[in-house]
């Protein structure tokens, strides 16, 4: 048996980066990342992203996703993953590569955003830490 300190873990976890982040507004939480039901699961991934407001004031938010992630287009969407608008603006910035959307949220509301994904590079945070293994 092989013993793994529990705090290495949690504080490599902890310190890498996660794809999807929500900028500019602390009252806007990033509550779920998951696969879109109908997924194909094969070349194009498709990923929903659940996003409220916490304190019933209005907010401009910005979704930014990472650089290693090629996104093809966002969409706004109801709960059943239903597209219910023509499309988000993607802006990529100039100084890291990521892809910028601009979300207007408003007091409570639950926007569910459908982002179409052609290319995943791979990373791994956690396998150096089990290399011994």
């Amino acid at each position: 048996m092989y013993a793994v300190d529990a705090r290495q873990v949690i504080t490599s976890l902890s310190a890498s980066k996660s794809p999807f982040i929500i900028e500019g507004a602390p009252n806007v939480v990033l509550e779920t990342i998951k696969r879109a039901e109908d997924d194909p699961k094969k070349k194009l991934t498709r990923v929903i992203l659940r996003i409220y407001e916490a304190y019933g004031g209005h907010a401009s938010a910005t979704l930014r996703i990472a650089s290693h992630l090629t996104v093809d287009k966002a969409c706004i969407c109801n709960l059943l993953e239903e597209r219910s608008s023509s499309g988000l603006e993607l802006v990529k910035d100039v100084a890291t590569g990521d892809t910028l959307i601009s979300l207007p949220v408003r007091g409570f509301q639950i926007l569910t955003v459908r982002v179409n994904i052609s290319n995943v590079v791979k990373k791994s945070c956690v396998a150096p830490l089990f290399s011994g293994i």
